[in-house]
């Protein structure tokens, strides 16, 4: 639950490499409930290794996880460049990676979408399915950190769409290193 990010961390790393792993970490879970993850190919990004197997392993296993017992999870994995011409002459590489995690399950009312994103904020019961609540909150703060943006589309029994938009290279600030962290956070809200 803890996502600490030092500039250090960052490194360029390949995604295709990282889901293939969180695939490996997910065996079991895939095969016990028969699902397909089908997957663009993957780019390399400067990001921290350890929190993008967090956020690709968080949601593949939401996608798996919020599923009718009667229908087989299919999740798909796309990407995308996007290039903003107006940073063209800026100093940094200002291309952006959209991945969008795509899956069949249960969905729900988007008016829920803030909600989904707070620690502890279920939007099922414990006994329906099972989880902390923390997951996607745990998403969004490490997407944070390395500053894009987590969105979502859902509709209920037509499945989501999260779409993740990070930076292709970390440009390192003042305003990234300050975040409060995660897993104080929780802390306070248990307390």
């Amino acid at each position: 639950s803890r996502v600490a990010t030092v500039p250090g961390s960052f490194a360029k790393l390949s995604l295709d490499k990282v889901l293939s792993e969180v695939l490996d970490d997910l065996d079991e879970m895939i095969n016990s409930r028969n699902a397909r993850v089908i997957s663009d190919a993957l780019p390399e990004i400067e990001a921290d290794n350890t929190q993008m197997h967090q956020l690709l392993q968080n949601l593949i296993v939401n996608a798996i996880k919020f599923v009718d017992s009667d229908r087989t999870p299919a999740i798909r994995i796309v990407s995308r460049i996007l290039v903003d011409e107006s940073l063209a002459a800026a100093e940094f590489d200002h291309r952006r990676l959209e991945l969008q995690v795509i899956d069949n399950g249960i969905g729900f009312e988007e008016i829920y979408t803030e909600r989904i994103f707070k620690p502890f904020q279920r939007l099922h019961s414990q006994g329906d399915y099972a989880g902390t609540g923390i997951g996607l909150a745990l998403c969004k703060r490490i997407v944070e950190r390395h500053s894009g943006t987590l969105t979502v589309e859902s509709q209920p029994g037509y499945g989501s769409i999260f779409t993740v938009n990070l930076p292709m290279t970390q440009v390192w600030t003042e305003n990234a290193r300050s975040l409060p962290d995660l897993n104080n956070e929780v802390q306070q809200q248990v307390s």
